[in-house]
């Protein structure tokens, strides 16, 4: 998901809570083009982003099939799916949820 988008950002603040260590944040791992850079390599890249529509529903749904959601104690993964239903309806009360993507694409290219 799109990390720039403030429900998004958000989301991912609660689920490090709850799980120190278990979930990084995008902008604090190490970009391709940066270990490329390291290597002598150059490269190139763009951004693509889209969005799709889903539910409430589907998103807590995917936020349970997670590894490091099913080894949570049953306690802990229950405040974590209440909270993040809770904070969603909250966000989308009328409906459906718009879930912005993105994807960085990056190229290496052997200097000549």
């Amino acid at each position: 998901m799109d990390q720039d988008v403030p429900w998004v950002r958000a989301a991912g603040a609660r689920e490090r809570t709850l799980m120190p260590g278990a979930v990084r944040r995008f902008d604090e791992v190490e970009t391709a083009a940066e270990q490329w850079r390291r290597l002598g390599l150059e490269s190139v890249g763009t951004v693509l982003r889209w969005e799709r529509r889903t539910t409430v529903d589907h998103l807590i749904t995917d936020l349970s099939s997670r590894s490091y959601v099913a080894v949570l104690g049953e306690d802990r993964r229950r405040a974590l799916l209440e909270g993040e239903r809770e904070a969603l309806l909250a966000e989308f009360p009328d409906g459906p949820v718009t879930v912005p993507y993105r994807l960085d694409l990056t190229v290496a290219v052997v200097p000549r």
